[in-house]
């Protein structure tokens, strides 16, 4: 996903595909295959309620249904019975971002950093809530970690540009905006960030605020 010296005002403005409509698309591909299993974990779960894996793997299917705040019972249960185990607070972490829930899910991404600094997952997702929230300035070094860790990571590159455009960090910004491009050059933003970059380029500042 500054305030310009040189504006666009028409400007669409850039930005990755919002976790509404991935979401969305994830629980219409997942309902009909995700169904059985679900019912098997949750029938695991009222055998044993103590059971940890039952309640991660039936909250991670209902995340991938889009159905975050019954996940998020779910896999609070598991992360307290086992707060050692970093798995459960990622996907607890998961929840409570995609339940809205950003400055908690900030909290357990930051344990989680501390706990697994080599896991550009958590770095990504911590950069992404630290954004939701504004603090640009927080997010881009967990995007830069991200895409350290991971050169490949589309996603930590394209979200990095989006922070550095909006901290008025022109030339990083079409730096990072080109590391996407090389990864993503058929995405559907692609010709609107090239022109960015050429526009950042040429001014040395950002050319639109983004959401």
């Amino acid at each position: 996903m500054a305030t310009p010296a040189v504006q666009e005002s028409a400007a669409t403005p850039i930005s990755t595909q919002s976790q509404a409509e991935r979401a969305a698309g994830d629980a219409a591909s997942h309902a009909v295959e995700s169904g059985p299993a679900l019912a098997r974990w949750q029938e695991a779960i009222k055998r044993d309620p103590a059971d940890t894996d039952a309640l991660n793997n039936a909250g991670q299917i209902l995340l991938r249904l889009n159905r975050a705040h019954e996940a998020l019972q779910l896999l609070d249960r598991a992360a307290t019975a086992r707060p050692e185990n970093t798995t459960y607070l990622f996907n607890l972490a998961v929840a409570l971002e995609q339940d809205g829930q950003i400055p908690r899910a900030v909290e357990y991404y930051r344990k989680l950093a501390a706990a697994t600094p080599s896991d550009p997952r958590v770095h990504y997702n911590l950069g992404r809530s630290l954004r939701q929230l504004g603090k640009d300035d927080e997010a881009i070094p967990e995007f830069e970690k991200a895409t350290a860790l991971d050169s490949g990571h589309e996603g930590a590159w394209l979200e990095l540009a989006i922070s550095l455009d909006r901290a008025a960090r022109a030339d990083a910004a079409a730096t990072a905006f080109e590391r996407y491009l090389a990864l993503a050059p058929d995405s559907p933003d692609a010709p609107r960030i090239r022109q960015r970059v050429a526009r950042l380029r040429q001014s040395g500042t950002t050319i639109a605020k983004l959401p």
